[in-house]
This record gives C-alpha cells, sequence and structure tokens, in this order.
C-alpha cells in the first residue's frame, strides 16, 4: 500500500533552495534510510512529511494515506518526552485507577465512586493498557532504561533520557508511517540491536535519517539520497548501494567522455564551414555544438554531485624503523578523578597499528585517552613512548589559536614554505573554494574546522595520530574518504569512535573496557560480544553500622546527575541554535551574526567538554 506520496516538492529556507521538484512514493513494508550532505535537505523533507514545516500549493503536494498514523522522533525534541502518549493512553489511566482504589480503601464506597471505578476500569481494558504499559516497560528497558523514570518528574530527565523516551513510545504504537532522525543517537549497543530487530519486523513505511552505516546496512531496504536538491532512490542497504553508485559514476565518465568527443567534432567542422562562408551551415553546426556543450555541462554538474570528496592524502615521517618497534608501552595504569575508574591496564602499541579505544559512556575511555596525551596525570603506572616520535591529534571539538585569522591565513601558517599555487591546490582538494577560503576560523561549521585540522596534521607528518570522534561532523563520503586515507596512511593510530562501519575500516585492534576492565581484541565485534555478556553487579548488602558520609555522598550524586541533565540539555539547545544559524548564514550575513554563531561553537565545545568530564567521574 502507497503510505507517501510526494509530487514534484521545492521548498526553501532562509532564501536559500533546500528541495527542488522532488517526487517520491512510498509503500509499507518499506525502511528508508535517506542520505546526503549536511544541509542538503534530509531534516527539511523530514518535517515537511510531518507537517511541521507549513507547504504552499506552489511548492508541490505530499498526500498521506488516508487514516494513517504517524510516528515522528526528531533529534530535537519541543515538548517533554511524549507528553500526550503518557497523558492519554497509560498515565492517566493509571493514576486516576490509582486514586479511585486509595479512597475507596479509604473507606469510600458510595454509588458514584464504585461507578466511576467500573468506568475506568473497563476504559483501561478497552484501551489494552495493561499490556500496552508492559510493551513499553521493554521497550525502556531495551533503550537502557529503568523502571524509575515512570515516577520521576520529566523535568528531571536528562535530554539522553527524554530521546530514548519518546523513541519508545512511538514504536510501540507502532505507526503506519514512521519518520526517525538519527535515531541511534544516545542508543548504547544493546539499545541499537534492539531497533535493528524492532524495524526488521516492521510492517508500516518507515524514512530515518541516520550517519551509521552499519545501522543502514542492517535495517535499509532502499537508500534516497539528496543532492543539488534533487534525491536519487536505489533499492537495497547502503553497501549495495554503494556499488551502485560507484557503478552509475563510472558510466557517467564514460558519457562525459564521449560528449567531450563529440564537442570537439564539432566545433572543429563548425569552424571549417565559417572558414569557407557557408554561413547556414555553419549557425546550424553552431546550434548542434552549444546544444552538446550544454548536455555536457549537465554532465559534469552531476558528476561533481556524485563525487564530492577530498583529498586527503594523510602521510607520516619517513619510515622510523622496524614495524615491530614499540611506540608505547603501558604498564600497570590507572586513572580517574576521585577513584581509579579502570583496574591496572598493560598494553604495548606497534608502530603502524590503528588501535580502537571502546566503551560506553563513563566508563573511562577519555579519561585514559587523556592520559596517554599526556593532559592527566596517572593515578597509578606509567607509560613510555619511543625516543623522537613525533604525535599530533584530532580533538572531537576543534578550536584554533588566533581564530580571527581565515582558512587560506591559517593553512598558510601550517605551511610557511608552500608555494601560492601549491596552498591553493591543497585548500581546493579539502573543498575550500574561494569564497570559503576567506572564512574567518571562529564561524567555520563543525566540518569545515576538522578538515582544516586535517591539513594540520596534513602538514604535520606526525609519526602518531590521536583521534577523538573524528568522524563527529563529517558526512558518511568525507568519512569514507577519511576511512581510506588512515588505512594507507603508515603511522600509528590511536582513536575513539562511536562509527561501526569507521572503526571495521580502521582499527586492527581494539582496547575495549568491559566492566572495569580493559581487554584486548581483534576487532569491534569480539569486543562487543564480550562486552554485553557482562552482567551487573548485585547490590551490595547494607552495611550493620550507618556510614555518616552516605548522605554527603548521595546528594554529590545527585547534584552530579542532575549537572549531567542540565548539561545534555544545554548541548541540544545549542545544536539547535547553531544549525538554525548555518542554515541562515550567507555572504551577506551582518558580522554580529557570526559573532553569535562563533559564540554558540564555542559555548558548544566548553559544554561537551564539562559533559564527557562528568560522565568519567560518575
Amino acid at each position: 500500500m502507497s503510505r507517501i506520496q510526494i509530487s514534484h516538492l521545492s521548498k526553501s529556507r532562509f532564501g536559500k533552495p533546500v528541495l527542488s521538484d522532488i517526487s517520491l512514493t512510498l509503500q509499507d513494508g518499506q525502511t528508508v534510510a535517506l542520505t546526503g550532505e549536511n544541509g542538503s535537505g534530509k531534516t527539511t523533507l523530514l518535517d515537511l512529511i510531518a507537517g511541521h514545516l507549513p507547504l504552499d500549493p506552489e511548492e508541490g503536494s505530499i498526500h498521506l494515506a488516508g487514516g494513517s498514523t504517524l510516528g515522528y522522533v526528531r533529534q530535537r525534541f519541543e515538548q517533554s518526552v511524549a507528553d500526550a502518549f503518557f497523558d492519554e493512553t497509560v498515565f492517566l489511566l493509571e493514576q486516576r485507577l490509582r486514586r479511585l482504589e486509595a479512597a475507596m480503601a479509604a473507606g469510600k464506597h458510595d454509588k458514584a465512586t464504585l461507578s466511576s471505578y467500573d468506568e475506568a476500569l473497563a476504559e483501561v481494558e478497552a484501551s489494552d493498557a495493561y499490556a500496552m504499559r508492559h510493551r513499553l516497560e521493554a521497550a525502556f528497558r531495551a533503550f537502557g532504561l529503568d523502571e524509575s523514570v515512570w515516577e520521576r518528574s520529566l523535568k528531571t530527565l536528562s535530554g539522553g533520557e527524554r530521546m530514548r523516551i519518546e523513541l519508545a513510545t512511538c514504536l510501540i504504537r507502532e505507526p503506519d508511517i514512521l519518520l526517525l532522525d538519527e535515531p541511534t543517537n544516545h542508543l548504547d549497543l544493546a539499545g541499537i540491536t534492539f531497533l535493528e530487530a524492532w524495524l526488521k519486523q516492521y510492517k508500516g513505511c518507515c524514512l530515518f535519517v541516520s550517519h551509521d552505516r552499519a545501522f543502514m546496512d542492517a535495517v535499509a531496504t532502499d537508500v534516497a539520497r539528496l543532492s543539488g536538491q534533487a534525491i536519487e532512490m536505489v533499492p537495497g542497504n547502503y553497501s549495495h548501494y554503494k556499488e551502485v553508485s560507484a557503478a552509475r559514476l563510472d558510466a557517467l565518465g564514460t558519457r562525459i567522455r564521449q560528449q567531450e568527443k563529440a564537442l570537439a567534432h564539432e566545433r572543429s567542422v563548425t569552424q571549417t564551414m565559417l572558414s569557407h562562408r557557408k554561413i547556414s551551415q555553419y549557425h546550424h553546426r553552431k546550434r548542434r555544438a552549444d546544444k552538446i556543450e550544454s548536455a555536457l555541462m549537465q554532465l559534469k554538474s552531476s558528476a561533481k554531485n556524485r563525487d564530492k570528496r577530498l583529498g586527503l592524502q594523510l602521510a607520516a615521517t619517513a619510515d622510523e624503523g622496524d614495524p615491530d618497534r614499540i611506540v608505547l608501552a603501558v604498564r600497570d595504569l590507572t586513572g580517574g578523578y576521585d577513584k581509579p575508574l579502570f583496574e591496572p591496564f598493560s598494553a604495548e602499541l606497534k608502530a603502524g597499528r590503528k588501535v580502537a579505544v571502546l566503551g560506553p559512556n563513563g566508563c573511562g575511555k577519555s579519561t585514559l585517552f587523556a592520559i596517554l596525551k599526556g593532559e592527566l596525570e596517572p593515578l597509578s603506572g606509567s607509560y613510555l613512548y619511543a625516543p623522537g616520535i613525533k604525535r599530533a591529534g584530532l580533538k572531537q571539538h576543534v578550536r584554533f589559536d588566533r581564530d580571527r585569522r581565515t582558512v587560506y591565513e591559517a593553512v598558510r601558517d601550517f605551511a610557511p614554505g608552500d608555494s601560492e599555487t601549491g596552498l591553493r591546490s591543497r585548500l581546493a582538494q579539502y573543498g575550500f573554494d574561494e569564497t570559503d577560503r576567506q572564512k574567518k576560523l571562529h564561524v567555520l561549521s563543525g566540518g569545515e574546522a576538522a578538515r582544516v585540522a586535517l591539513l594540520d596534521l596534513l602538514y604535520q607528518k606526525p609519526g602518531m595520530l590521536f583521534l577523538d570522534e573524528p568522524t563527529n561532523h563529517l558526512d558518511i563520503y568525507t568519512r569514507e574518504v577519511l576511512e581510506e586515507e588512515l588505512a594507507a596512511y603508515t603511522g600509528t593510530v590511536l582513536l575513539i569512535s562511536h562509527d561501526r562501519y569507521f572503526l571495521n575500516a580502521v582499527a586492527d585492534e581494539i582496547w575495549g573496557f568491559v566492566g572495569s576492565e580493559i581487554r584486548h581484541f581483534d576487532s569491534y565485534e569480539a569486543w562487543s560480544g564480550a562486552a554485553q555478556q557482562i552482567k551487573p553487579k548485585e547490590p551490595e548488602p547494607a552495611l550493620t553500622r550507618p556510614d555518616k558520609k552516605r548522605p554527603e555522598q548521595r546528594r554529590k550524586s545527585a547534584e552530579r546527575r542532575q549537572a549531567i541533565a542540565d548539561l545534555e540539555n544545554r548541548i541540544s539547545a545549542l545544536h539547535a541554535g547553531i544549525e538554525a544559524l548555518e542554515a541562515s548564514l550567507t555572504t551577506e550575513s551582518e558580522p554580529s551574526v557570526y559573532e553569535h554563531y562563533a559564540a554558540l561553537t564555542a559555548e558548544l565545545d566548553q559544554a561537551t567538554d564539562d559533559y564527557l568530564r562528568l560522565l568519567d567521574e560518575t
């Protein structure tokens, strides 16, 4: 059954065209991954389908099958965690029954009370609320939420908890149409596995946006790519889409070469006609040449949209010795703030190896990373680098010294000996055109800042790289180029990432947290299997004598949890503000707009750093 019919849809945001003449039909049983570069209009399309953005008749039409129910889980939520769902289907009915039962237990057995109780009970049974409550609890557990969320005030829930609750409540409704925007955000491995299994058995129509390629491979029946304001649909999962896209790109290249040859021939004939004064034939040939040239320009534009990639070309210094050379030796290392976050850890890292540090949020991986980068003192143990090893890193949130420089000025400082032509060529390889080169560093988007930082690494030629969530802010296509370059990089890499596809493509060793222990694994799959087998520890028996420090510890713990919740909410709000500004920025924007953008990104960086620190302390 056709659930969504989109016809000739066009939309502009803040004066910029986002979607142009989009037509798409989605059926029951389809789970479609919507992909494309940042800013290509993915979230705009979801908002239009859900009715969150107005659509004028001249902008096209979106038709949903009559009687269809729709569920939409956004990256940003505007109301408190599915309030309507709780009030109308489960929570309100249960609260009403509890009040009536309490009144009856207190001796109130008048006819009105008994009648109200019978009506409420019948309404609960008719609405299948008990079964729904059971399904919701199962979904909560799968998404890492305990039963306490039923009793807690919505205001006390963190942003991550709210998103997981909204996702759980949306799923158990089983709507006919399901729209998901980055659904794996805030989910751990168990939550992602649950969501994948649920979507595989879902019978309705699902359209989702994600940069998680492993997730797309697991659940997508089709991939729709937005590019150049147009859309292209390919049946199959993401890996199949890559194969089809590569084949189409090759065919497009062949057509371009054929058209170039035809154009050269027509121009030659046209010139001959002109030189022989055959004016009528000249004009005829000129029109043919112009037509071929126009078609050729369209083909080249399409090829540019399909293959908009960067030339990163990361390189290490010259060969530094035997690949069995020990670059980093770690002995009985522990780290933390008030107490160790992990058991004593020992390891040897050989030259050329690419190691990923993996674990759930708060396990201590960021602390381990900070210690090995020399930013934090260990609580015990030691680590030692090989003499002369040159180290450099890419942080999760890029910050620049002297951020009032332009992109061009910064890159010129990275490579003072490079020629003007060389600098401009390198910037073009990294996706910076003439306009982008003149942008100030403090107004760059997250993806642009990451590319400038990668340029810095290119010129440094380090023997060892530290990469903290390097795929953050990068679209899928840039991630793939980075994977290729890191695979070819001859130096040593230590990285943190939640991108399973990226990890499988790059990492040849895992230092994985299993409980409080850090173990060595050959692959992401081996680590995840071991991590899932760990069961929560049983609570310790109560002490026979009261601990005078316990009330103070509970108070500090509660304050820390509240601070984490506040930071998650603030980070979500900052992301929303930054995305709105990025969509509105133009070459004519006032300087004050750029200043506001820079202030928001700086505040986001600080809030994220504080959030990660609190997680490690928890």
